[in-house]
């Protein structure tokens, strides 16, 4: 029989383990609750982290210049841009199902915010962040999102219910491409070429069309350039930096030299050597770096964004730019023989270089043609012209003595520069894996004058004003002791036209036609199909606008000229005959009548000739020459380049 004690400790014993069992079970329970708000808290995390990521990546689409939509144009102020992503992330994550739980961090006065822009940068600990900027296109994204804390199984601790959970990601993308505005590499033309470069870089330049061919087929980077006048790439992307440069010409084109001794033959840096040679021998002006080129970052810095020859007239051009017209025009040496002028002077003033798009997004890149005015002075020997229509209107040698001053002629042409614009890049993507361009353009305008001028040529005189003598004839009988006929011929003013129209408009077609350059020393990119000096593609180059009018317009405007016999400011001048005349004073005159017709008709028609729009004037220099300055009057032509589209990156989930 056993003692009452015993069996009062066994029941003290169980009710002991039943108390530990119970507390162990409660800890077990309370580690399993903990655990699942532990594993709660993780996926809450990754969910909004994920949301983040998400959000950022496909918001760089917008940020970097890939079109979303092919009808509606690439958004481009940071305002709007912004409002756009945060509607993106907004329908994000309604997609996702997460929208009530999930949303966009809200700012200081409790609105939702979480989107910033701007460009990657390296800060001083060597971490790649978002940096802001205003002084280049943004082409990064920052997304912040925000969520409660799950609210605990076991609530253990006191927990404050606006607590948030918060998350961010940064992705960038760029999207970029280059181009130009202008035909002047669609049909190179030597002697125009080396009578532009003489006049440009100074000197005596005289290559062979081989040559140019050679100098167009070379595109220049970012890089390259930076290269060639001792700058960081950092430092062309920095428009501030940019436009305190202004390095000798010849010390920028034998930097180019140097730059691409590398990668083109030794053919092309002789030429350059060349080049820089005659500049330094010339002027050797300094170059405005920041008048060439627009906003370009350093994004896509190895991938060509100009062409060398062109290059090398935009470098040229700028060291004579004026926008007020104040520097002495620079004479080109253009050596061309027109039918009845006995002398012809051109010159040109760069009133604004050309200014290259560089690679760059769509919305934002530009390029544009220079602004120029061009002089024309011909001096026109009528003496054949007039005797001969005299000759069969008073019987041949009856004339005596015919004597016919030389006429002058200016035109002064003053071209507006054209602008073309990179519309849409549509980016590659898994759905559709073609590149396209949209570019649209604007056409220059050019406004012609026609007039006279006194002087020679060879000074660039300007044209007179108001009413003026054209031409000058005397016929002098028996050394004019007898009777003299004198017709003289005058503008009553210069006149002046339009041509063209500045109106905008898109490409007809997007460019399609790219060639996918990969290659281990720089970025990979696509290369445009069509661009000089090869063969055009179907879509590249493309012309907007109405090509071939300056010979209309000039012809339009010298029929509208006034040439009369008379002249009101100078009566003693006008057309007269003198049948007889006593001791040098006429005493009988009659009116000039038919003889005045004999004159003007033959005149007029010889004038015609010359300014007709299928005349030496406008085919063999006005045409040629605009077209090596890379100058449409009344069009654009626009040739697509290269393009470069990274894929979306993730730079850093850090929080801002």
């Amino acid at each position: 029989m056993s003692h009452p004690s015993w069996h009062t400790g066994r029941r003290q014993q169980r009710g002991a383990v039943a108390i530990v069992a119970a507390f162990a079970l409660l800890a077990a329970l309370a580690a399993v609750v903990l655990a699942i708000d532990v594993g709660r808290l993780y996926w809450a995390k990754r969910e909004l982290q994920k949301q983040a990521v998400i959000a950022a990546l496909d918001a760089t689409r917008l940020v970097g210049g890939c079109s979303v939509d092919d009808t509606a144009p690439v958004e481009t102020d940071p305002a709007v841009l912004t409002a756009e992503i945060q509607t993106l992330v907004d329908q994000i994550l309604a997609t996702s199902g997460l929208g009530e739980t999930i949303r966009r961090r809200v700012d200081g006065n409790g609105q939702p915010a979480g989107v910033d822009l701007g460009v990657i940068q390296t800060d001083a600990q060597g971490q790649r962040r978002l940096a802001s900027t205003s002084s280049e296109p943004p082409d990064a994204v920052r997304v912040t999102l925000e969520r409660p804390f799950p609210t605990p199984i076991l609530p253990l601790w006191p927990t404050r219910s606006d607590r948030l959970m918060v998350a961010s990601a940064t992705a960038e993308q760029a999207a970029l491409g280059s181009f130009y505005v202008g035909s002047g590499l669609l049909s190179l033309n030597e002697g125009m070429l080396n009578a532009l470069l003489s006049g440009l870089l100074g000197g005596n330049v005289n290559l062979r069309l081989v040559d140019y061919t050679g100098l167009a087929g070379v595109g220049v980077s970012l890089a390259d350039l930076a290269i060639a006048i001792g700058l960081e790439v950092q430092d062309l992307s920095d428009p501030l930096v940019l436009d305190t440069q202004t390095p000798l010409l010849s010390d920028t084109i034998d930097g180019l030299a140097d730059a691409l001794s590398g990668q083109v033959s030794g053919a092309v840096t002789g030429l350059l050597r060349q080049l820089a040679a005659v500049a330094r021998a010339g002027a050797d002006a300094t170059v405005p770096l920041g008048a060439l080129f627009g906003p370009v970052g350093d994004t896509a810095a190895d991938v060509p964004m100009v062409n060398l020859l062109d290059l090398l007239i935009a470098l040229g051009a700028a060291t004579h730019a004026d926008a007020g017209g104040g520097v002495a025009p620079i004479r080109l040496p253009v050596g061309i023989s027109i039918p009845g002028v006995s002398s012809l002077q051109v010159f040109l003033q760069v009133l604004e270089p050309p200014r290259f798009s560089g690679m760059g997004r769509a919305g934002i890149a530009r390029a544009e043609s220079a602004q120029i005015r061009l002089m024309v002075r011909l001096q026109v020997n009528a003496l054949n012209t007039v005797s001969n229509a005299l000759t069969l209107l008073l019987g041949g040698g009856l004339l005596g003595q015919v004597t016919v001053t030389p006429l002058n002629l200016g035109i002064d042409l003053e071209v507006a520069k054209a602008e073309a614009f990179l519309d849409r890049i549509r980016c590659p993507r898994s759905a559709d894996p073609t590149l396209a361009t949209e570019l649209s353009a604007r056409p220059a305008v050019a406004q012609l004058r026609l007039g006279t001028f006194s002087g020679s040529p060879a000074t660039a005189p300007a044209i007179t004003q108001g009413s003026a003598q054209l031409l000058g004839t005397t016929i002098k009988l028996l050394g004019g002791l007898i009777s003299t006929i004198q017709v003289n011929l005058f503008l009553e003013n210069a006149v002046t036209t339009t041509a063209g129209s500045g109106a905008a408009r898109p490409l007809p077609h997007a460019v399609t036609e790219f060639t996918r350059i990969e290659d281990a020393t720089q970025v990979p990119y696509w290369q445009a199909e069509g661009v000089p000096p090869d063969a055009p593609a179907a879509d590249n180059p493309q012309t907007v606008g109405t090509t071939n009018i300056l010979g209309g317009a000039l012809s339009s405007l010298f029929a509208s000229a006034r040439i009369t016999a008379t002249d009101p400011a100078h009566p003693d001048a006008s057309s007269s005959i003198c049948l007889l005349k006593v001791l040098n004073v006429c005493t009988l005159s009659i009116p000039v009548g038919s003889l005045l017709n004999a004159v003007l008709n033959p005149v007029v028609a010889l004038l015609g000739s010359i300014l007709s729009p299928t005349g030496a004037l406008v085919d063999s220099l006005l045409d040629p020459l605009l077209d090596m300055l890379g100058i449409d009057v009344g069009s654009a032509t626009v040739t697509m380049n290269t393009v470069t589209v990274d894929t979306p990156r993730l730079v850093t989930t850090a929080l801002p």
